[in-house]
């Protein structure tokens, strides 16, 4: 029966470990799963935002609509007006858009906007906004908040709606159990050889 030396042992032993911590990291990741929807009525504003508390690592944000289990499809401004659109129904100066705002851990208090511009129909809007949808990481266990940002919220009708999913949790260095792991096989097979041979299993590993 053939055996397996030392280093053959820890290449096997690391190759496990490291499928471990990656399907970890992988149920880890799928098990932060939220559809958040933002109300823009002097509701879901700067000082009253839906906050998420989450732990550390990379999230994407997905803007959703109706047909994807949100409450929304986009939002107005101007309670429905539509004004100053190209022949193409957008860049119009008021109309229906797909903005939205996050800040992390409260910084900055006024967030990080995304959208892309204004559209003359709710479907414009929907269909453009993929547009709006980004990522961000967080180093350690912290806050998100989600708010829409404007300067007179009495008129707004509509709203936004976006799923936020947990992509990839930190990455912990390989220094811990599975050095340990791979130290303690390391230190069976030395008790089987000569003191030669273990010097030379050291020095090769």
């Amino acid at each position: 029966m053939k055996t397996l030396n030392l280093k053959s042992l820890i290449a096997i032993t690391s190759t496990a470990i490291g499928l471990t911590m990656m399907q970890s990291n992988a149920a880890e990741a799928a098990s932060f799963s939220q559809i958040i929807n933002l109300n823009p009525i002097n509701i879901n504003n700067p000082n009253n935002p839906i906050t998420l508390n989450l732990s550390a690592g990379e999230y994407d944000v997905s803007y959703i609509g109706i047909a994807d289990g949100g409450l929304y499809d986009g939002w107005n401004a101007w309670g429905g007006i539509i004004a100053g659109c190209n022949n193409e129904g957008n860049k119009c100066q008021k109309g229906w858009g797909n903005s939205y705002s996050i800040s992390l851990n409260n910084q900055p208090a006024n967030g990080f906007g995304y959208g892309n511009g204004r559209f003359s129909t709710l479907s414009l809007a929907r269909q453009n906004s993929a547009l709006s949808n980004t990522s961000f990481t967080l180093i350690n266990d912290g806050t998100a908040n989600f708010f829409i940002s404007d300067s007179y919220y009495a008129d707004n009708i509509g709203g936004v709606s976006l799923k936020v999913e947990k992509v990839q949790p930190v990455p912990e260095p390989f220094t811990t159990s599975g050095i340990l792991l791979v130290g303690s096989i390391g230190l069976l097979l030395k008790k089987k050889k000569s003191p030669k041979q273990q010097l030379e299993a050291v020095v090769k590993a």
